[in-house]
């Protein structure tokens, strides 16, 4: 047993595809320690590869079971290693999946603590065994067809917040209905995975967040309409459910939602847990949420940054004032934030062909991730270094969001004919690249007229001193008056205003010097990358997972949330400070330190990477500037 303290700790949990894993900080938000239990080496019966089952018809499951087992190898590792007496809160996060649990649902208040919990919650108790994780795509048709009931992915984004997706959970719902009627029927409650640990941790079922519930497609924000609650949609559960006694059948698996803003507990730690493994029955068990969002909070992005998550989905994230849902983005409640403000939220772009073409790329034309990433170097920028015989190429692989959610296949165009293959198949790792970027940029910038950064769209950047060349057509097309110089955009590609200040950047394809430096490039910004991934970087340059002994971003992005809702409960300067954005009212304060500017070959590549010199992980302001960790 470790020798006990009287300084107060605070746990982080995420529930990720591949490992389940905890991050520890203290009251200052100085990482204190990191476990995680690797689901493929640590739990090998299940006989997952990443954590996952790949079956026909694009689906990839995952065992609940395994999850289960995970967890109290995790905890066993925790209570050996620390005294969880001083852990006085906890927080989390988890991957995008539902738990299907079976009718009569267990009562977790009931757990033996003389038993590991995978020992009396089986698979047994779950009526869907192997749910569908966020890469699945085999309910593709149905998030197609809950589009086409809605009137199209206009109306479905102004009415739900999202268009159609096929990890979309109201696809998902109505995929298992369709497919399986007596799993439909065997079914008692359905949870998010995030939901599904907080439940693990209070010994009591558990509700969503608003911001979990607005990306389930059966959300209907209330967003800025006096008098109007944000309220399950009847209408489209009636749709999914095919009744409307099975669309208020979903209600009741879904349970309410939590519309605080994640700003006070959900339950003390249960007594299953203090009774095991020695926690402090007075600890406090905080709102868990999205893995994406708990990445979001930990990296304490400004106003006018944004946040690219390179993974098995690329996800860019950014701060946003107003709730004005479109087709172009998904848009969700900021996860952390009081009720008696303003609402704040955190807009989503993202990309399900991300690293499983640049992996096929690499097989087929590198072999190794080295060379991938010196031939993303070395080639000059569009493939070729003439003006006029640019090379593009597109790798669609899965169904993804608009506007490719009806295109599947890989594009290839040399001097603007469509090829099968380029001449010079070097270039193949920088045009995929290229595109997946600039597919950002190009969604980014028609973001800006629909209204959502509020009065900050000019993002804090200095404007570009260079004239636009098209500048006379923008200003000929709003007038109405047609120019072929308008390149058919619906903004100026050399205005870099709107763009983020800076680009913080997460997942292993962050670590490529080419990669960064191409964010870099097609932003016109700086790109900024936590330390804590640098180092690891050195280990294991290659995973998205952290190597061993390093903390994950969404682990630590819980441990965050757990000290802000532990500080405003007890008074302590970790208060809201009347919730603004501001640099002052920050709860981090990062040094970030120019690494040095990478040379690129030919292209003289301008992209920067910046990396951050972490001297505290955070500090906590006096009660005269006291902040959230909203900005986290």
């Amino acid at each position: 047993m470790p020798p006990k303290s009287l300084s107060t700790l605070f746990l982080g949990l995420e529930l990720a595809t591949d490992q389940l894993r905890a991050s520890i900080v203290d009251e200052n938000l100085e990482l204190v320690g990191v476990e995680a239990i690797d689901f493929d080496t640590e739990v090998p019966e299940y006989q997952t590869q990443g954590g996952i089952f790949t079956t026909p018809g694009d689906a990839y499951t995952t065992p609940v079971e395994m999850w289960l087992k995970a967890f109290d190898l995790l905890f066993e590792k925790l209570s050996k290693n620390y005294d969880l007496t001083r852990i006085k809160a906890i927080g989390g996060a988890a991957q995008q999946a539902l738990v299907w649990w079976k009718a009569p649902v267990p009562p977790l208040q009931k757990l033996d603590p003389r038993l590991p919990i995978h020992a009396q919650i089986t698979s047994q108790s779950f009526s869907l065994q192997n749910p569908p994780i966020a890469q699945d795509t085999s309910a593709h048709t149905h998030a197609l067809a809950l589009e086409a009931a809605l009137g199209g992915p206009d109306h479905m984004a102004a009415r739900v917040g999202t268009c159609a997706h096929p990890s979309l959970v109201a696809a998902q719902l109505l995929r298992v209905r369709e497919a399986w009627p007596d799993i439909w029927s065997r079914t008692g409650r359905v949870q998010m995975a995030s939901s599904f640990l907080a439940s693990l941790m209070t010994g009591q079922l558990v509700g969503m967040g608003e911001a979990e519930a607005a990306s389930t497609g059966l959300w209907a924000h209330a967003g800025t309409q006096p008098g109007v609650q944000s309220h399950w949609d009847e209408g489209v559960m009636e749709i999914v459910g095919g009744s409307r006694e099975e669309g208020h059948r979903i209600w009741s698996w879904l349970g309410d939602v939590d519309i605080s803003g994640g700003r006070r507990r959900i339950g003390n730690i249960s007594k299953y847990l203090v009774e095991r493994y020695g926690f402090d029955p007075e600890a406090i068990v905080t709102p868990f949420t999205s893995d994406y969002l708990s990445t979001y909070l930990s990296l304490c992005p400004s106003p006018s940054d944004a946040v690219l998550s390179f993974g098995p989905m690329d996800v860019m994230m950014a701060p946003a004032s107003n709730y004005l849902p479109t087709r172009l983005f998904n848009i969700f409640p900021h996860p952390a934030q009081d009720a008696n403000e303003k609402k704040r939220y955190v807009i989503m772009l993202t990309s399900r062909n991300a690293d499983v073409p640049r992996a096929l790329v690499r097989d087929m034309y590198t072999k190794s991730w080295s060379a991938f990433d010196r031939l993303v170097a070395i080639v000059p920028p569009g493939g070729s270094i003439g003006l006029d015989d640019k090379l593009f190429s597109f790798w669609l692989l899965q169904g993804d969001t608009y506007p490719f959610a009806h295109v599947k296949g890989i594009y290839r165009f040399e001097t603007g004919v469509k090829v099968n293959e380029f001449r010079d198949l070097r270039a193949n790792p920088r045009c995929l690249l290229e595109s997946q970027i600039l597919s950002f940029r190009v969604r980014w910038s028609r973001t800006i007229p629909a209204g959502v950064f509020g009065s900050a769209s000019g993002r804090a950047r200095n404007t570009n001193s260079t004239p636009s060349p098209i500048a006379g057509a923008q200003q000929k097309r709003a007038t109405g008056v047609n120019n072929s110089n308008n390149m058919g955009l619906p903004f100026d590609p050399y205005d870099y205003a709107p763009l983020p200040a800076r680009i913080i950047a997460t997942g292993a394809a962050a670590n490529f010097p080419s990669i960064a430096n191409l964010a870099g490039d097609v932003f016109n910004a700086p790109v900024l990358m936590p330390t804590t991934q640098i180092d690891a970087a050195q280990v294991i340059p290659h995973r998205n997972a952290p190597a061993p002994g390093f903390p994950s971003r969404a682990s630590i992005g819980g441990a965050y949330i757990a000290r802000w809702v532990w500080g405003k409960e007890k008074g302590t300067p970790a208060g809201t400070g009347g919730g603004h954005w501001s640099a002052a009212d920050r709860v981090c304060f990062t040094d970030w330190r120019e690494a040095g500017r990478l040379f690129h070959g030919p292209e003289h590549a301008v992209g920067r990477i910046m990396r951050s010199q972490r001297q505290r992980a955070t500090r906590w302001l006096d009660s005269e500037h006291s902040v959230d960790p909203r900005v986290l």
